[in-house]
């Protein structure tokens, strides 16, 4: 792995709602053994962590799980979402894309076709509006327009936007958060009955392209929903990275 701090990389994070504070370990190590991909690219929450580190730096990353706790959470299903988009604003305020120090990609999907991932690159659009889109949950959320088209989470399109990264020519490394093999089938009831009504409208994770290389933080016996496990979380991106690194190439 640390070969790749010559030749470089890119990486991908995927999304799954409160798993997602692993990618704030990830990066952490990685910056911590001087390992740092040439361009993001993000899905949901793995979006939000990605612009985090490309526009306001690692040392931000340390307010996400304080802003995404579990009463946030539930704040933005009452408000259909309203209050994500109210405090990505407040963070990112009116910076673009064009603004990161790196490339950013955010995956959403559009509504009439929510298994078709939009891939939001423009430099000119606003980094709140593109995490709003990417992070607007469905059947929770209600859609965010960019650009005439109304947006949902890219979830359902490219949970790990690995392919958004291609045109950039470098090996892609891909952050996947348990979904891709059933690692959290064995989830309490609430959460079955809620991911047997999202497949029932064809809104399951979508996976297009893995990358080159494939990293999977540790996090049997947590879900989506569990924020109060920030520490425990963000521990298992770091030991990821650490342990990969150990493997060598």
């Amino acid at each position: 792995m640390l070969a790749l701090r010559e030749t470089g990389f890119t990486l991908a994070l995927g999304g799954g709602g409160a798993l997602g504070f692993a990618h704030i370990g990830v990066l952490r190590e990685m910056e911590a053994r001087d390992l740092k991909p040439r361009a993001v690219a993000g899905t949901s929450m793995g979006a939000i962590v990605a612009a985090t580190w490309a526009l306001l730096g690692p040392d931000a990353l340390n307010d996400i799980p304080r802003l995404a706790s579990e009463s946030a959470f539930w704040l933005a299903v009452l408000s259909r979402g309203w209050t994500v988009r109210r405090q990505l604003r407040r963070v990112f305020g009116e910076a673009t894309l064009g603004d990161c120090h790196v490339p950013v990609v955010v995956c959403a999907a559009p509504v009439n076709d929510p298994s078709q991932p939009l891939y939001l690159d423009d430099p000119k659009l606003s980094v709140w509006q593109a995490l709003a889109a990417s992070c607007s949950l469905p059947l929770a959320f209600s859609p965010v327009r960019v650009g005439g088209q109304r947006l949902m989470d890219g979830g359902s399109a490219d949970n790990l936007p690995c392919a958004a990264l291609r045109r950039f020519g470098l090996p892609v490394m891909g952050i996947e958060l348990g979904f891709l093999h059933g690692a959290l089938r064995d989830d309490r009831e609430p959460r079955r009955r809620w991911i047997k009504m999202l497949a029932r409208r064809g809104l399951c994770a979508r996976y297009r392209d893995l990358g080159d290389f494939l990293l999977q933080p540790k996090l049997g016996g947590l879900t989506p929903q569990s924020f109060g496990a920030a520490d425990r979380i963000v521990k298992a991106g770091v030991e990821c990275v650490s342990e990969a690194s150990g493997r060598g190439p």
